[in-house]
């Protein structure tokens, strides 16, 4: 049994059958000495956010992670995605 998503440089994504876009945010607090996830959410998205695929807004104690989560596989395949297989155990 194999597990399918696609992949472009560092960035993974799932596919989306339904032909949405699902984006995860994810909210850190950042101080001298922690890092600690505050909140996380999941969005979707009929149309494709340009500059969302992968994005960090870094303020000083506050970073937000915006990464694609999900696609639709022909949006994934015109947007330079590799499809990847892994193999995984029954």
């Amino acid at each position: 049994m194999y597990e399918e998503y696609y992949k472009r440089g560092d960035q993974i994504s799932l596919v989306n059958n339904d032909g949405k876009f699902i984006y995860e945010v994810n909210v850190y607090a950042i101080g001298k000495n922690y890092f600690s996830l505050c909140n996380t959410a999941k969005y979707s998205s009929y149309v494709a956010i340009d500059g969302i695929v992968d994005s960090y807004f870094i303020l000083p104690h506050v970073q937000i992670c915006a990464e694609l989560f999900s696609a639709p596989e022909k949006w994934l395949k015109e947007n330079g995605f590799i499809q990847m297989k892994k193999r995984i155990k029954s």
